[in-house]
């Protein structure tokens, strides 16, 4: 059986896939014809070949095309990763050595017309695995937190109860507070574990834009990633940029056209209002000491930061995996498109 091409640009890429069921990615680079394993939208394979030249084939188009050619008509009956590995080496790699000699001489670039090749194939990551991490941990997120409104509101009976001046025995004091050092815990601790997996992803969506053919973005990945931490700038530049992942994203994006995303408004309005609220209580809290009142007032405005933040996880999820559809279908997309 032979080596199916699944996609083809000249001069750039071709993704092949071989009778065992192996996907080979040979893409074109600044100097270099690569091979490498590709996974059907995973993260980056594995390089398993590759031939130098003295010049840039992105800049020399047609020793480029050539080269792509001559690598691909080498494996032409092979079905099994080492086959391609003993064709191109056998057969490839003498046939690259005179394209290399005769493109170093004769090829000027100044004689060769700027071509924009099609997006890097090889460059888009997938990030569907983080972001399956991300839902999982936001639903976690929203099933602690409604355990944390159940016990919230049981701290609150239970001040209310003494502030009525009725019985209230150490021992159910002593359990409330286990029951809600326990509770802020965990909720710590998941807060911790999907900011971290939260940032991962973002980075990765955001890298992501230019290889689906996005041509200008605002920011860089790592911004993307540290406004989180910048006070003032916090509260804004993160929700413009996922609005732009979110939007950029979308196959049938137009420059030209503006564009909302409620979504995205609604979740950022409800991570504000969490953040207020969850401000808000923990004043109270660390200044209440003794205070029944204060106590009580500080674990109602905890009771409504959980809820509100219940509300913000779920939309975040259903921004999370918009992202990650949009992203991966406008691949797809890419990829059927250069078929």
């Amino acid at each position: 059986m032979k080596a199916k091409r699944i996609t083809y640009v000249p001069g750039t890429a071709s993704l092949v896939s071989l009778a065992d069921g192996t996907r080979l990615l040979f893409e074109i680079v600044p100097g270099m014809l690569r091979v490498r394993t590709q996974g059907r939208f995973s993260a980056r394979g594995k390089d398993i070949w590759h031939y130098r030249f003295p010049f840039a084939l992105r800049e020399r188009y047609p020793a480029a095309e050539e080269a792509l050619d001559i690598a691909l008509d080498s494996i032409e009956n092979c079905a099994t990763l080492e086959d391609v590995e003993h064709r191109l080496e056998s057969h490839a790699a003498p046939r690259l050595a005179v394209l290399a000699v005769e493109g170093a001489i004769t090829v000027d670039v100044g004689d060769v017309a700027p071509v924009v090749p099609p997006p890097q194939f090889g460059q888009f990551e997938s990030g569907s695995t983080r972001a399956r991490w991300l839902t999982i941990l936001l639903g976690i997120i929203v099933a602690v937190d409604l355990i944390a409104v159940v016990s919230g509101l049981a701290e609150y009976m239970l001040l209310d109860r003494m502030l009525r001046g009725a019985f209230v025995s150490n021992a159910e004091v002593a359990a409330n507070d286990t029951r809600q050092a326990f509770v802020a815990l965990a909720q710590t601790g998941l807060f911790l574990a999907t900011a971290i997996v939260f940032c991962m992803w973002l980075h990765r969506a955001y890298r992501n834009l230019p290889t689906i053919g996005v041509a200008e973005v605002r920011f860089t990945p790592a911004w993307v990633v540290g406004y989180f931490f910048i006070p003032i700038v916090n509260l804004f530049r993160p929700y413009q940029a996922v609005k732009e992942i979110y939007i950029k994203s979308d196959c049938a994006y137009e420059p030209a056209v503006a564009e909302s995303a409620p979504i995205v408004g609604s979740w950022w309005a409800a991570w504000l209002f969490y953040n207020w609220f969850s401000w808000r209580a923990l004043r109270i809290s660390l200044t209440a000491g003794d205070n029944i009142g204060d106590l009580a007032a500080g674990t109602v405005l905890y009771v409504v930061s959980d809820a509100i933040n219940i509300l913000a996880a779920i939309l975040a999820i259903a921004v999370v995996r918009g992202i990650n559809w949009r992203q991966e279908e406008n691949y797809r997309g890419i990829l059927a498109g250069s078929a």
